[in-house]
C-alpha cells in the first residue's frame, strides 16, 4: 500500500491520523511517517484497512487474496 492509498482509505472511512494510530496501536508520529513515505506501511495495517474499506471480513481467504495480489504487483 502506498501513502496515497493509505490516505485515500482514511478519507473514505473518515479516519483521522489519531484514529488510525489508536486502531493500529502505534503513535501518531508513526502514522505521519507512513503518510510521508518515510517508513513503509506494515502489511498487517494495509490488510486491515483494505478489509475495512471493502466491508469484507478479515479471513484467511481474504489475506491470501491480498498476498497474491501484492506478489503479482511486485512481479511487474
Amino acid at each position: 500500500m502506498t501513502p496515497a492509498g493509505l490516505r485515500r482509505i482514511m478519507e473514505q472511512q473518515n479516519l483521522s491520523n489519531q484514529d488510525l494510530a489508536t486502531i493500529c496501536d502505534v503513535s501518531y508520529r508513526q502514522v505521519m511517517h507512513w503518510l510521508s513515505g518515510k517508513y513503509p506501511i506494515p502489511r498487517t495495517t494495509a490488510f486491515l484497512l483494505l478489509a475495512l474499506n471493502s466491508n469484507d471480513t478479515l479471513t484467511q481467504d481474504f489475506l491470501l487474496k491480498m498476498l497474491e495480489k501484492e506478489l503479482r504487483e511486485a512481479a511487474h
